[in-house]
């Protein structure tokens, strides 16, 4: 997996950049780190990430649920997936098939959760893939 870590100038304008990890790349870090043993540092990133703010944005709570995965807290998770999905960004698209989730595959939450979902039929689309078993 790899991260992409960019340099972004503080939000009050005066102050020297730093480097902040965008948020879809923070939920894959905090995975990394809850999944190695680092719970610490998975949970410190998971309070940043979800101490109340002005502005959020559309990826957080799939980045969110991915930490928390992680550390093993299915149903938090799946409360997260929920919100990701009812948002309606990209990453909602692959709740079927994303490997990360495969934990999370018989969850009583997550197949309940996944029960209700719903995407667009794709024209000529091969009715195979994206099925859960």
């Amino acid at each position: 997996m790899m991260l992409v870590v960019g340099r972004q100038r503080a939000s009050d304008g005066g102050t020297p950049s730093r480097l902040m990890v965008k948020h879809s790349s923070r939920g894959a870090l905090g995975y990394v780190f809850a999944v190695n043993g680092q719970s610490e540092r998975a949970i410190q990133l998971l309070n940043s990430m979800t101490k109340p703010t002005k502005r959020r944005l559309d990826d957080e709570p799939y980045s969110v649920a991915l930490i928390l995965i992680g550390l093993k807290e299915n149903q938090k998770a799946v409360h997260w997936l929920e919100q990701s999905y009812r948002g309606g960004p990209f990453w909602s698209l692959g709740f079927r098939s994303d490997p990360i989730l495969e934990s999370l595959r018989n969850d009583p939450h997550f197949r309940q959760f996944m029960s209700k979902v719903s995407y667009p039929a794709a024209v000529n689309a091969d009715p195979h893939l994206g099925v859960v078993g």
